[in-house]
């Protein structure tokens, strides 16, 4: 007994799946880590070293001008943005507090000194330009729009991919 069934639909699905992708920029495989230090009102680049790895991808939507939070945004020399990712809070202002006040079990109390140091992953972008890091600078609330820390050039990374303590 001879199988009458039609081919021609399992052979255009066939022929669908034979498609090329979209083209897709390939994963960047070096990835740069900063680490800043912030006392007070001044944040500066502590230091830079270039890794192999691949960074942490975009994440959500491209943020906007008067956005709260923290991310950082890599940019081409046209500004036209490549890449971003959200950050988690960068710079201690407050700190949780736990009391046996009824009522008041923890609670957030500014601290006296506002220092430290805060790291990012910037992946390696072709075409990347500029790094900047955008946060809430000591003295602001979380609930003000975010202003830049940071700002980095990847060509001055390359002339000095050390650590600068």
């Amino acid at each position: 007994m001879q199988d009458h069934t039609d081919d021609s639909a399992a052979g255009k699905a066939d022929c669908d799946t034979n498609k090329p992708e979209p083209h897709r920029p390939p994963m960047p495989r070096f990835t740069w880590r900063l680490t800043y230090a912030y006392q007070e009102d001044n944040i500066r680049l502590l230091s830079s070293l270039r890794v192999q790895m691949v960074a942490p991808g975009s994440t959500g939507a491209a943020p906007t001008q008067g956005q709260t939070g923290n991310w950082l945004e890599v940019r081409g020399a046209q500004d036209e943005l490549l890449h971003h990712r959200a950050l988690p809070e960068l710079i201690q202002h407050d700190r949780e507090v736990f009391t046996n006040e009824p009522g008041r079990s923890m609670h957030r109390v500014p601290v006296k000194r506002v220092q430290g140091e805060f790291e990012v992953l910037v992946p390696e972008m072709p075409g990347g330009e500029s790094i900047t890091v955008h946060g809430h600078p000591p003295g602001t609330r979380r609930t003000d729009a975010a202003k830049v820390l940071a700002r980095t050039s990847f060509k001055e990374l390359m002339r000095e991919p050390t650590t600068l303590r």
